[in-house]
């Protein structure tokens, strides 16, 4: 995939990513849809955090979205909070196997997300969960990168037992489109 210098005005292009960003379900069906595969998700950092704001203990999980190609999907960057939390999720999350979308999926867990900010971010403001500076895989200096900042609270739980910033490679959508049109140009062959 190449790199995606502007905010798309094309309205192809703005209805994909604005499915992307707004949607309050799970992100990773989504995606797949989309790159019309499977993902895998390649961990980049994970450690037990304390932070001095809250009670209990986070994990802070830094990881990437993979199709089967190797491409960057998405860059991800989650706070999980154990005690917010079903323990086969966090037990499941931490072997690194699957997104956690999928996860959630296979092991039938309930939640709700609530999206707090979405849009367009230039590429030398991306930032992490903790407002510091960060940059994704799919990092270019003039790109602006789409993102989306939500929270999932389990079912049966009062607080949020995760918060995610994901940032979704801005070439995406030009690549979905490119692959439907040589699909469809081979069926107009055909005819």
């Amino acid at each position: 995939m190449g790199d995606f210098d502007h905010t798309p005005c094309d309205s192809a292009y703005a209805l994909v990513y604005e499915l992307i960003m707004a949607t309050d379900g799970r992100t990773t069906d989504l995606l797949e849809t989309i790159v019309n595969g499977s993902l895998t998700p390649k961990v980049i950092r994970q450690e037990v955090i304390h932070p001095s704001m809250a009670a209990g203990e986070m994990i802070y999980r830094e990881s990437v979205l993979l199709d089967s190609l190797g491409n960057a999907i998405s860059h991800n960057f989650v706070f999980l909070k154990p005690e917010s939390m079903p323990a086969d999720l966090l037990d499941e999350l931490l072997l690194d196997k699957e997104p956690i979308g999928k996860i959630m999926k296979r092991l039938n867990v309930f939640s709700r997300r609530t999206v707090k900010a979405a849009g367009w971010r230039p590429a030398d403001q991306i930032t992490n969960l903790e407002g510091e500076p960060a940059e994704t895989i799919f990092f270019s200096p003039n790109a602006m990168i789409p993102y989306k900042t939500y929270s999932v609270q389990f079912s049966g739980c009062e607080d949020s037992g995760m918060e995610l910033l994901e940032y979704f490679n801005p070439s995406l959508v030009e690549h979905y489109l490119r692959s439907r049109e040589v699909s469809w140009t081979g069926l107009e062959r055909v005819r």
